[in-house]
């Protein structure tokens, strides 16, 4: 039960880190124009 626990604390940083460089991306695109 603690492997699924860690496993989903994981997949959870992974999404949120990925939410953050999405959101970097666009800051700067809008920079840009």
């Amino acid at each position: 039960k603690k492997q699924i626990e860690e496993y989903q604390t994981a997949t959870g940083w992974a999404k949120v880190i990925e939410l953050e460089q999405k959101i970097k991306r666009i800051e700067s695109a809008r920079e840009m124009i």
